[in-house]
C-alpha cells in the first residue's frame, strides 16, 4: 500500500431543502438515495431531518420545504459529484455544502476543557469523601468558638 496515496479526509455539513409538495415516501427515497450516496464515498456521522418549514421567500414558486441536515466525512473530490446530483434531481429545491474545519481557538479550548476535566477528575479521586456532618457550618464555628475559650487553647507567654 506504499504506493497509493492517501486522499485527507474532510468534515462537511450539508442542508438541503426538497419539494414538501411531493409524497412521504418519495421525500424519503430522496433522502435515502442520497445518505447511500454519501455512504459510498465517505462516513455519515449525522442525519436530522428537519422536515417540512416554511421558506423565507419563494424559491422556484415554492413556499415551504423540505429540510434535511447530513454531517458527514470525505473526500474533497467527492463534493463535486453531490452538487452535480443535487443540481440534477427534480425533488431538491436548494442546497448548501459547507466544510467544518476547526480553528486554532476552538481547539485550544477543547483541549483547555479536557485539561481541566482530567484535572477536576483525578483531584475527585485522590480526595476522600467527607461525612455531610463533618461539613456542617454550625459545628465547624461552634467547635471554633469552644476551643477559643478553652484556657489550654492560649499559647505561654513565658
Amino acid at each position: 500500500m506504499k504506493g497509493i496515496l492517501q486522499t485527507p479526509v474532510n468534515q462537511y455539513e450539508t442542508v438541503f431543502v426538497l419539494n414538501a409538495n411531493k409524497s412521504d415516501e418519495e421525500l424519503t427515497q430522496t433522502v435515502e438515495k442520497f445518505k447511500k450516496l454519501i455512504e459510498e464515498y465517505g462516513k455519515i456521522e449525522l442525519v436530522d431531518i428537519w422536515g417540512n418549514k416554511k421558506l423565507a421567500y419563494m424559491i422556484k414558486n415554492h413556499v415551504s420545504g423540505y429540510y434535511v441536515l447530513v454531517k458527514f466525512s470525505s473526500p474533497p473530490e467527492f463534493l463535486k459529484e453531490l452538487e452535480r446530483i443535487y443540481r440534477i434531481s427534480d425533488n431538491v429545491i436548494r442546497y448548501l455544502v459547507v466544510k467544518i474545519e476547526e480553528t486554532k481557538k476552538s481547539k485550544t479550548m477543547r483541549e483547555k476543557k479536557i485539561a481541566k476535566l482530567t484535572k477536576r477528575q483525578a483531584r475527585s479521586e485522590n480526595t476522600p469523601v467527607v461525612p455531610q456532618e463533618e461539613m456542617s457550618p454550625r459545628k465547624t464555628a461552634v467547635n471554633i468558638s469552644q476551643s477559643l475559650s478553652s484556657p489550654e487553647s492560649i499559647p505561654n507567654q513565658s
